[in-house]
């Protein structure tokens, strides 16, 4: 795929598509790596999608580096063989979206959508999260030891095997405001939101519809 190192990458449209990271152990990105204080913007309708890695299918990003979704792009159909199906964040990447889909991507451990890790950073400002799926835990975000704010948009219709469907807490922080709805997500044992770590909620948030079969539908502490 694309790899950025100390450099800015603008994508105003067109395809990263179909490509494969083959390192079997610890590869990522086999769409896009960003790493080294490095800056990719994402707009129009550029599309990240149909790639294949263990970490970060669609876009790996880390060290410093920042990452801006915005307008109709989409990050979708990538699959994990680890986590990270979609979006995989590390020490210490931040990724905002300002609008777009994350959407349709896998993971066969955790964070089908997006997985946050090591003081990594997650904003969410508009756009959805929807369609994703973890074996494991987080079909929509999977937060390790890392930080999500959510402000607005929607995480929808996510599932994962065991817990959080929509978005898995685990060790980190989530900041949950202004009009963000998490809705129509299932897992095992909860369906909207798992927390191992702190949560806030204020605002007009809401988290509804969520389903579970064996333990709590919306929020699980």
């Amino acid at each position: 795929g694309v790899h950025v190192s100390s450099g800015t990458f603008n994508m105003y449209g067109g395809r990263i598509s179909g490509n494969v990271s083959k390192d079997t152990s610890d590869g990522g990105g086999g769409g896009v790596y960003v790493c080294n204080s490095s800056t990719f913007n994402m707009s129009g309708n550029a599309a990240v999608s149909g790639n294949t890695a263990q970490y970060g299918s669609g876009v790996y990003l880390s060290s410093n580096s920042t990452f801006t979704m915005s307008e109709h792009a989409a990050i979708s159909g990538n699959s994990a063989g680890n986590n990270g199906g979609g979006i995989y964040i590390s020490y210490p990447g931040t990724f905002t979206m300002e609008n777009g889909t994350i959407s349709g991507n896998s993971a066969d451990k955790n964070g089908g959508g997006v997985y946050v890790h090591n003081s990594g950073a997650f904003t969410m400002n508009s756009g959805s999260i929807s369609g994703n799926r973890a074996t494991q835990n987080g079909g929509g975000v999977y937060v390790k030891n890392g930080t999500f704010t959510m402000s607005g948009g929607k995480v929808t219709g996510n599932s994962a095997t065991e817990g959080g469907g929509g978005v898995r807490l685990d060790k980190g922080t989530f900041n949950m405001s202004g009009n963000a709805a998490i809705t129509g997500n299932t897992g095992t044992y909860s369906g909207g939101v798992s927390v191992d770590g702190t949560f806030n909620m204020s605002g007009d948030a809401a988290i509804t519809g969520n389903g579970s079969p064996r333990s709590r539908g919306g929020v699980h502490v």
